[in-house]
């Protein structure tokens, strides 16, 4: 099952706002999944997807950078 990863560091401002963006989005789509990244799975991810800039969400191969909208967010989930 696909499931979105969110990347985000301890000097995050925006973590917050994604989560609160996330959660809203789980609750009135119950298909959509997501999970915050672990210390190493973030790096590796990183390194991986070449991200320069957090926080982002991770889709299948796509990287969303910010604090995206609801609708970018389940657009790219559901051409994944």
């Amino acid at each position: 099952m696909l499931e979105a990863v969110a990347i985000c560091d301890a000097l995050c401002l925006s973590k917050t706002a994604l989560n609160r963006q996330l959660e809203s989005l789980q609750s009135t789509c119950p298909d959509f999944r997501f999970r915050w990244a672990s210390g190493a799975e973030s790096r590796l991810l990183m390194k991986k997807r070449h991200v320069k800039i957090l926080p982002c969400l991770v889709i299948g191969e796509i990287v969303l950078y910010g604090v995206p909208a609801q609708e970018e967010i389940l657009q790219t989930w559901q051409l994944q």
